[in-house]
């Protein structure tokens, strides 16, 4: 098992780099059959935080830090006093976490990413900004499917495709349509978040 992981690591061009001059610190361990769920928040008596109310694939390694956010908006719920900010905690977790949830998903698929993440990959590297964009969006200020302007993502899909690549197109509305079905259920989380009296 150990010898596929690492092919399995070599033959990615983005990773092959970082392992080349490795070695196995420890045996491989995988998990199987696991579920990942929304469970309600808050309910008479109780809430819950973490992956006791929600969980996602580990593969983003999110879980630590989603908690500690929680638990912080949990406190601060509590501290307000009433049902309805023990709600809005509830549904701001559900707006907060969705999008790592539904990447987390895609990430973990047994299948290659679209072959559209190389591409603009390497040219997102020379966007102005984009290292402060990422660190804001591990503090949970960019949702990660906003990370990249789509018009540029577009741009850099096609000039892809007419250098020989027209597979592209079909990999790139491919993800159009799942980020698109992201944004929507996003929308309505975010409907009921409005929906509560804020604090």
């Amino acid at each position: 098992m150990a010898a596929h992981y690492v092919e399995d690591l070599r033959s990615d061009p983005e990773l092959e780099p970082l392992v080349a001059e490795g070695r196995m610190a420890s045996k491989v361990i995988g998990t199987v059959s696991e579920r990942f769920f929304y469970r309600r928040a808050v309910g008479p008596g109780w809430a819950l935080a973490g992956d006791a109310g929600h969980h996602k694939d580990p593969i983003l390694g999110w879980g630590i830090a989603e908690a500690l956010v929680q638990a912080k908006q949990l406190a601060e719920a509590i501290e307000t006093g009433g049902d309805a900010a023990l709600e809005r905690y509830w549904r701001l977790r559900d707006v907060d976490t969705l999008p790592r949830f539904r990447l987390g998903e895609e990430r973990a698929r047994p299948q290659p990413l679209s072959a559209v993440f190389p591409v603009v990959l390497k040219k997102a590297r020379s966007l102005p900004g984009l290292h402060q964009t990422l660190f804001r969006e591990t503090e949970y200020d960019v949702n990660p499917y906003a990370l990249l302007p789509p018009a540029k993502v577009a741009r850099w899909t096609l000039a892809a495709a007419l250098r020989g690549r027209p597979g592209l197109v079909l990999d790139f509305f491919g993800q159009g349509r799942h980020v698109a079905g992201v944004q929507k259920e996003l929308k309505e989380r975010q409907r009921l978040l409005d929906a509560v009296a804020p604090n």
